[in-house]
């Protein structure tokens, strides 16, 4: 029991402290009831006696009696909401309710909260004394504004979907890099949702990253882009083993190179000025008359019967294949304006495991090798 504390060290350090003797019921004496209901009225030396189990009596000088009155009642714990903002309470209650538990431990007190689900329930609970509720409540109030510091949110809209991939990065890498330097979290809008960027964390790194993010995008939108063709079968030439040749000629002339697909012969060249474009897109189709010569030179010169092979290739795949076909064989020829005898006619030319006779074919083993007898 609150009031009367381990052993009665509570009550009895109220009966020194204001000179005066506390009684309390037996049932609180041999038995410990609800913290809420431990107190409903307290009397002094100059009240009616009652023989209510909730009835504590004090003994003494009557200013002294109502001093510990006053003490006693301080003791009963009382509860209180405190203004919590929702979008916080995961806060509280992640890592088992680790922040919750500190709280409880540190100020003895109780802080529940509320349901999920619950559509008002901007406020956490509070019970206990009154004097720890008011230093819970001081420390309450501290959390949530560090929290609300800590998740300060920027909202990005109005982005060219052409630019997302680009800021995300693959596998979502440049949002990493952004997110470990500046120390926020960077949220993308999901497929089919309209383009935008969040970014969470503590208010100086949110304002920081969003500054460097706009910068980005109005880099990218301020770039000149343009198109030129160019021959696709030189494509894996330009962009080199892993990308560097590409990377190399990107950084040399400052621009973008963006190739459209592996059967497309269009490239998008950016740039931040008409020059480094220009300049950039002479290099490319410099390139691709240099190695567009290699490739011609090699289909030129290639055995007659690798280019058969592709012939006959292009034939399976479109399903014109015949299998083996043998023309113009000796047997095929007119002899004397005859056709040259069927081979295939079995009465004409029968196999060696074969005979006629009397118009009939029958068939006789033929043995080969030395004899077995």
């Amino acid at each position: 029991m609150n009031l009367i504390g381990k052993k009665g060290a509570t009550s009895s350090e109220i009966s020194t402290k204001y000179n005066v003797e506390i009684q309390f019921p037996e049932k609180s004496l041999n038995a410990a009831a609800s913290s809420t209901e431990q107190v409903n009225q307290v009397e002094s030396n100059n009240e009616s006696s009652s023989s209510k189990s909730d009835l504590i009596r004090i003994s003494g000088l009557k200013e002294n009696c109502e001093l510990a009155k006053q003490a006693l009642f301080d003791l009963v714990p009382v509860q209180v909401n405190v203004d919590f903002a929702q979008k916080y309470h995961r806060n509280l209650l992640e890592n088992k309710a680790e922040l919750l538990r500190d709280l409880s431990t540190k100020y003895d007190v109780q802080v529940k909260v509320p349901q999920k689900g619950n559509s008002d329930s901007n406020y956490v609970t509070i019970i206990g004394v009154k004097d720890n509720l008011d230093t819970a409540k001081e420390a309450l109030s501290k959390l949530l504004s560090d929290l609300e510091i800590q998740n300060y949110t920027v909202e990005i809209n109005e982005i060219k979907s052409e630019l997302i991939p680009q800021l995300r990065g693959k596998n979502g890498m440049e949002a990493a890099k952004l997110e470990k330097k500046f120390t926020v979290r960077i949220e993308f809008s999901r497929k089919g949702d309209p383009d935008r960027i969040v970014i969470k964390g503590l208010k100086e790194n949110v304002l920081q990253c969003e500054a460097h993010i706009r910068k980005k995008i109005d880099d990218e939108q301020a770039k000149l882009a343009q198109e030129i063709q160019i021959d696709n079968r030189v494509h894996s030439r330009i962009i080199g083993q892993k990308g560097k040749t590409l990377a190399k000629i990107m950084e040399k002339y400052k621009v973008e190179v963006k190739f459209s697909g592996r059967q497309s012969d269009l490239v998008i060249v950016k740039g931040s000025s008409h020059e480094q474009v220009e300049d950039a897109c002479d290099h490319l189709k410099n390139l691709e008359e240099e190695y567009l010569q290699d490739v011609i030179d090699k289909e030129q010169y290639r055995h007659p019967s690798s280019k058969q092979n592709d012939s006959t290739a292009d034939a399976k795949q479109n399903g014109q294949s015949k299998g083996f076909v043998v023309n113009g064989a000796p047997w095929h020829q007119q002899v004397s304006g005859e056709l040259a005898p069927d081979t295939t006619n079995m009465d004409d030319f029968p196999t060696i495991s074969s005979a006629v006779a009397d118009g009939q074919s029958q068939a006789h083993k033929m043995t080969w090798g030395p004899s077995r007898k």
